[in-house]
């Protein structure tokens, strides 16, 4: 190294060690003045008491959540489509991105595009997999449903409605 940044190097380190010093050095300025404590209420007084049915139900709210669920929803809470439409596919190509959903109760599917209403919810994003709906109760990632019994076994080349 030249002795120019030898030079430099040792000032910027002599230069710490001055600021370390005074860092360290008792006396230096006084801390802050802290407040002092108030007293806590009275058990029996209403000042300061919290509302324990609020907090209670808030509790239970928490509580009702799934702690490892992606959405957090309530066991209770729905998809926007369940019980009435199951995602059945979903097409992804040049030609654009669909989603394709079956009345539960049977009856010709409905083909859906991004951007499109779906029993009052708005489809947001469609992918490979899964189509994303939002609605008044939030985000809902819907993968495809498939009815039970009509999965084809991997490697299988049948095709439904095909004779064998």
């Amino acid at each position: 190294m030249s002795r120019i940044a030898l030079g430099w190097l040792a000032a910027l380190g002599a230069g710490l060690v001055v600021v370390l010093a005074f860092e360290i050095a008792p006396g230096g300025s006084t801390p802050p003045e802290v407040a002092p404590l108030r007293a806590a209420p009275a058990a029996g007084s209403a000042a300061g008491a919290p509302e324990i049915g609020k907090d209670n139900a808030q509790v239970a709210s928490i509580l009702a959540r799934p702690l490892f669920d992606r959405s957090r929803r309530p066991a209770g809470a729905s998809e926007p489509v369940a019980g009435v439409l199951r995602l059945t596919g979903v097409v992804v190509g040049p030609s654009g991105r669909e989603a394709i959903f079956e009345p539960v109760a049977g009856g010709k599917p409905l083909v859906v595009y991004e951007g499109e209403r779906v029993n009052g919810a708005l489809v947001r994003v469609i992918v490979p997999g899964a189509v994303l709906m939002v609605d008044a109760n939030g985000a809902h990632l819907i993968s495809p449903a498939y009815q039970p019994g009509a999965a084809v076994r991997p490697g299988s080349t049948a095709r439904a409605g095909a004779p064998r």
